[in-house]
């Protein structure tokens, strides 16, 4: 498997906070704080929001790439969404 590359300001930002899930996991566990991992899937979803403005995907070299870094989005946030007991929507 190759390694991920990450070209955009916004692309490197959602990289780095998905790869901090484990952490916030953790201190939220540590420090019996839900709001800890409520205001990561927070700002996740706000890095999404820049991630999509600003990168496209279709038809870009980076396509598959982006494609990975939006599974692992998807993941993180069923996962997290899980965790605090909402659903997450399929569709808008």
């Amino acid at each position: 498997m190759r390694p991920l590359r990450v070209r955009e300001e916004a692309e490197l930002a959602l990289a780095k906070h998905l790869l901090a899930f484990q952490e916030v996991i953790e201190r939220t566990l540590t420090g019996l704080t839900p709001s800890t991992l409520c205001e990561y899937l927070y700002e996740l979803c706000t890095l999404n929001s820049k991630f999509y403005l600003n990168c496209h995907i279709i038809g870009e070299p980076e396509q598959n790439q982006r494609l990975l870094l939006l599974a692992a989005l998807e993941a993180t946030l069923r996962k997290g969404y899980s965790l605090i007991g909402i659903g997450y929507l399929e569709k808008i």
